[in-house]
């Protein structure tokens, strides 16, 4: 059954529990309402013969004194207390017919009385009849004792057993009227209040009832919701009947069942991808094992080379020194230039050796540092000035604060002026002539950085990632050199705790700025 119909029945219940309430209660108020008119009309037929009665005692009495001793005023009251007497018989007519139409033909015997009491009356107005009239004065008693007689016996024997027995049916049908009044309003009470009770349990059933039906599919529903937020997706709620929460049940059931289908699907693809992500990890590590080893070979390598090198190269820059010296005057001057250029290309392998070591050591963790303080200012003085003998042309502008150039560096001293030169260099070369360089130096906190500007050619976007690598060269790079400078410059940057950084654009020139850390303060050696 649908949870609309039961809730349909159930107001359905309750109205027509309502109805019978409804009904009975008028049932029960129209028979008390008959009870109310019958009473009032009993009350009223009682009053009406009671002052019937006392018109008839007035009636024998004003017509023995208007026999005795007429007068006009008595007989205008005779008059009006024979018409009273009559209006009250018409009276009691029309209210016994009002209790016919009310109760039906069982107070027919009260009309066949009042007929009676007519007649008694038509006898009684017939035997004061007979009394001669006198013309003025008082009748003899002889003339009034017959008539007299005549009216007692009807008063006594004919029409005072009628009207008593009026009142008393009258009197005894008020009583049993009002013993009902009392009795239906007593049933009344009852009756509404157990059709009350009656009704109240039948909601508080039906109440209950549809709780009932409700309230265990919709535990089993959000119990259901619960243990499907924890993780349980393969818990299902019992199906109920076929009304709309049976349905909410089943759907909930599919829904839990597709939910369940889809983790199990989704565990699948992520165990697999898992799968495929370890392999593929394993195959990355091992990778990156194999290009690890090759560049810890590469770096032995190259520094078993470098270092190889370093000892002939010595050896061969001496030869050539002593062979130059001591063969000056034996030897012609071209021998004397080969000799000469043997010992300057020598001296330059050994710059190129040693940078390469140094670079290898630097990869390693190993770059040796001969570290001392030296006031910034000072070091950077001295660089310029040798930078600015190997070209005067464009000359070189040293700025900066003086909380920087009065700054204290613990570095290489060596190292730290190779640094500087190759930055002053790759500067001075790429400048056109009436060109500028300059270098500023800017404290920042515990740190101080010197920028190198120039006003050259730059470098173009698509180089500048490669410039710290080894051996390359940009695409507008002049000729000459090995591509070690900027190399080299930023493994004795970093020796040092320190960055290099480089900004350039094409056509717009470059500044590399090398950023070092500041001892802290006391005075330099």
């Amino acid at each position: 059954m649908q949870f609309r119909t039961k809730i349909v029945g159930f107001a359905v219940l309750l109205a027509c529990g309502a109805a019978v309430c409804a009904t009975l209660i008028l049932v029960l108020a129209r028979g008390i309402e008959r009870g109310l008119e019958s009473v009032t009309l009993a009350e009223d037929q009682l009053a009406l013969y009671l002052a019937m009665e006392t018109n008839i005692s007035d009636l024998l009495r004003l017509q023995i004194t208007a026999a005795a001793a007429p007068s006009t005023d008595t007989m205008e009251r005779l008059a009006e207390t024979k018409a009273a007497v009559r209006q009250d018989v018409e009276t009691i007519r029309g209210i016994v017919e009002q209790e016919i139409a009310l109760r039906g033909e069982g107070e027919a015997a009260d009309l066949a009385r009042l007929d009676r009491i007519d007649a008694v009356l038509d006898d009684i107005e017939s035997a004061f009849g007979q009394i001669p009239p006198g013309s003025f004065g008082p009748q003899p008693i002889n003339a009034l004792a017959g008539p007299l007689m005549t009216v007692v016996e009807a008063l006594d024997e004919r029409l005072a057993p009628l009207v008593d027995l009026a009142v008393a049916e009258e009197a005894a049908e008020v009583i049993a009227a009002r013993t009902d009044i009392a009795r239906l309003s007593r049933r009344s009470a009852q009756a509404g209040t157990a059709a009350g009770l009656l009704t109240l349990l039948a909601a508080v059933a039906g109440t209950l009832a549809l709780l009932s039906s409700f309230m265990r599919p919709f535990g089993s529903l959000v119990e259901g919701a619960s243990r499907l937020a924890q993780g349980d997706l393969s818990f299902r709620i019992p199906e109920g009947g076929r009304d709309e929460l049976g349905r909410l049940s089943r759907d909930f059931n599919l829904m839990a069942a597709q939910i369940e289908r889809s983790d199990r699907a989704l565990r699948a693809e992520e165990e697999e991808l898992q799968r495929r992500v370890a392999a593929r990890t394993a195959e990355l590590e091992e990778a990156n094992a194999r290009l690890a080893a090759q560049d810890e070979t590469r770096r032995r390598f190259l520094a078993d080379v470098s270092h190889e090198l370093r000892t002939p190269l010595t050896v061969m820059r001496g030869e050539a020194e002593v062979a130059l010296r001591a063969g000056e005057a034996t030897l012609g001057a071209q021998a004397q230039d080969a000799l000469a250029a043997v010992v300057e290309q020598s001296r330059h392998m050994s710059r190129l050796v040693d940078d390469l070591l140094f670079v290898a050591r630097r990869d390693a963790g190993e770059a040796p540092l001969r570290l001392s303080r030296a006031p910034l200012g000072e070091f950077l003085e001295q660089t310029v000035a040798v930078a600015g003998q190997l070209a005067p042309d464009p000359s070189i502008t040293l700025t900066g604060d003086p909380g920087a150039l009065a700054s204290v560096v613990e570095v290489d001293r060596g190292r730290l002026h190779q640094l500087v030169m190759v930055l002053l260099d790759n500067a001075l070369r790429y400048s056109p002539d009436g060109g500028t360089v300059s270098l500023e130096a800017q404290r920042a906190g515990a740190e101080v950085t010197v920028a190198v500007r120039d006003s050259g050619i730059g470098i173009p976007r698509a180089d500048l990632p490669h410039v710290f690598d080894r051996f390359v060269r940009g695409s507008n790079a002049l000729p000459g050199g090995t591509g070690l400078g900027l190399p080299v410059a930023k493994a004795i940057a970093e020796a040092h705790g320190g960055r290099l950084t480089i900004d350039s654009h094409e056509g717009q020139g470059t500044c590399v700025t090398l950023t070092l850390p500041v001892t802290e303060e006391g005075a330099a050696p």
